[in-house]
């Protein structure tokens, strides 16, 4: 088994140094915020998963529905009036 070269691993990290440009959030309650509202949906769709993903579905399927009518017609317009 071959031991890792740490000088070679140092000196890849400092070619790629991290990017630190982002500033942190000054007021960390908002942060906190954030966060119990992501819980507080995930949680909301976990209870209702079944009827959420069924109510998307079905506007899933009827904005479907709707794009082929569009084709449809435009199908239809271009063979009645040709080019």
């Amino acid at each position: 088994m071959q031991r890792i070269d740490n000088n070679t691993y140092i000196a890849h990290c400092q070619r790629f140094p991290a990017d630190h440009s982002q500033e942190p959030v000054a007021d960390g309650r908002v942060d906190a915020c954030e966060r119990l509202l992501i819980v507080l949906s995930s949680g909301l769709l976990i209870v209702g998963g079944p009827t959420t993903m069924d109510a998307v579905a079905q506007a899933s399927v009827a904005s479907l529905r709707i794009l082929l009518e569009i084709c449809h017609f435009g199908l239809v317009a271009y063979q009645i009036f040709g080019r």
